[in-house]
């Protein structure tokens, strides 16, 4: 006896559709707590032990959750799936009929091809905690950034609205000299009190990146990273930031059997269109797979192109004798370079297992 428990999961409540073998099934609605999925658990338990079921398989799309449910439906002693949401084929009526019961419905069906006829399941890889862990020092390194930009941005907008241009002198902005100057400039009350504002955001912001990069660079130091990262970091362009987003985005290396798996997963992949007698023609990159690590990827590549003759050679010769122009040529260049950093760092990792082994 196999049960299936299909799970539509929502903030505050989840709803199952649960299917037996002896094909009866049965809606249930859970609240998303740690005393309403205990009592899920404890329900699906009670009813395997009950049927003499064998196994429980269960599953849901991946979502803002996390991996709680994953987690606590395999300590349970279940199968679990976390389905990735952008691979599940819809159509158009599923579209239409938009309700919990409809989606929960959806997901038994799926598991159940798998359970019962084999079907591959569009499923998402679950990382350790360990890596999960990882993940949420280096994506707050690239948020709070990514705040910092604005918020500089921010501030030469209203320089600039005020017809207020920056000395010569600096060169390089936001040094303490030109902090220094902004908070001397004579606005009327408004603007002073907006342009204060900012500024107190950019020097808290700022102190905030500093901490995280000593963050990094002692997780970077860690055993399980930092012969990875010495190898990442003697390719030119590539830094400690970058071969740590690098690393925790991508995870165990070898659930990649090849390097074009790598770039399917980053999104560097081209769609495909074949259709009649249109055969094999590529479209825009996929873009599946993490923003952050493309937008890393990405400032790496131009860091290449300005400090690496042989890329930038490359680069020139491709931009010269193909369409698309230099936008083209810097995606192929990430991918490129997400190739490389693949071989590099797996090869980092496999001579340490040996060590280790």
């Amino acid at each position: 006896m196999t049960i299936v428990c299909g799970i539509d999961a929502h903030d505050k409540e989840l709803v199952c559709r649960i299917w037996r073998s002896d094909r009866i099934e049965e809606t249930k609605r859970a609240r998303n707590t740690d005393t309403g999925r205990k009592r899920l658990w404890e329900y699906l338990a009670r009813l395997r032990k009950d049927l003499g079921g064998e196994k429980v398989v269960a599953g849901y799309e991946a979502c803002g959750l996390g991996y709680t449910i994953y987690d606590e439906a395999i300590e349970a002693g279940f199968i679990c799936y976390v389905l990735a949401t952008g691979k599940m084929a819809k159509s158009p009526m599923d579209r239409k009929r938009k309700t919990d019961e409809y989606d929960a419905q959806k997901i038994s069906e799926l598991l159940r091809s798998h359970e019962l006829a084999g079907l591959t399941l569009p499923t998402v890889w679950v990382p350790s905690m360990v890596v999960r862990d990882d993940r949420e020092l280096i994506r707050r390194r690239f948020d709070v950034k990514a705040d910092s930009t604005r918020i500089k941005n921010q501030i030469h907008g209203l320089l600039k609205r005020q017809g207020i241009k920056r000395p010569e002198e600096f060169v390089n902005p936001w040094t303490k000299p030109y902090v220094a100057w902004l908070k001397s400039l004579e606005l009327p009350p408004g603007t002073r009190a907006h342009l204060a504002s900012l500024i107190q955001q950019h020097l808290s912001l700022a102190e905030n990146v500093r901490a995280l990069d000593k963050a990094v660079e002692t997780l970077s130091m860690m055993e399980r990273y930092e012969r990875q990262v010495q190898a990442l970091t003697t390719i030119m362009g590539v830094g400690v930031l970058t071969s740590m987003v690098y690393l925790t985005e991508l995870g165990d290396l070898n659930r990649f059997p090849n390097r074009r798996t790598v770039k399917a997963y980053i999104g560097l992949a081209p769609t495909s269109h074949e259709s009649g007698e249109i055969k094999n023609r590529k479209g825009h990159i996929t873009r599946a797979g993490p923003s952050r690590l493309r937008a890393i990827l990405n400032q790496a590549v131009w860091a290449r192109l300005t400090h690496d003759d042989a890329e930038r050679k490359w680069f020139e010769g491709y931009v010269a004798t193909h369409s698309g122009g230099k936008r083209k040529a810097v995606v192929i260049c990430m991918a490129r370079l997400a190739q490389l950093m693949w071989h590099r760092a797996l090869d980092a990792q496999h001579e340490y297992e040996r060590r280790v082994a």
